[in-house]
């Protein structure tokens, strides 16, 4: 899917086969080499060939296919992702999230292991992994 968006807060999408690029109009100036066209309060949408619309308040009117800064911006898309991760580096402390998510199943399994032993519903699958980790 390629598409382009510009919420009505000035947040701006861009997706394609690249990835997804979202940022505001000073980091689209940055990344893609030219301006955004965003006005207060306006919201535009586009896919090419299927749809363009713009909307202020609650009237969305559409327009004529292709937009052209829509068109830019999807073909910049992947020198505007370089262009992005050369001026954002990656915090060294980020959290790993996957061995975060993985920590806390493991716990949360656990814990459910634990309960069904007290409660004497465990299978003898659960009791044996309860007691190779090291559960009273």
């Amino acid at each position: 899917m390629a598409r382009a968006h510009i919420h009505r807060d000035a947040t701006i999408y861009v997706e394609g086969p690249a990835g997804l690029w979202v940022g505001d109009r000073r980091e689209y100036q940055l990344d893609f080499g030219r301006p955004a066209e965003v006005s207060p309060g306006e919201e535009r949408y586009y896919e090419p060939g299927i749809v363009y619309w713009i909307q202020v308040g609650d009237r969305r009117v559409r327009h004529p296919l292709p937009w052209a800064a829509g068109d830019i911006a999807l073909a910049r898309l992947e020198a505007a992702l370089a262009a992005r991760d050369a001026r954002v580096q990656p915090d060294p402390g980020e959290l790993d999230f996957p061995a975060l998510t993985r920590s806390a199943l493991a716990a949360l399994m656990d814990a459910l292991i634990d309960e069904r032993i007290a409660a004497g519903t465990a299978s003898q699958a659960e009791i044996a992994y309860a007691a190779a980790r090291g559960a009273p």
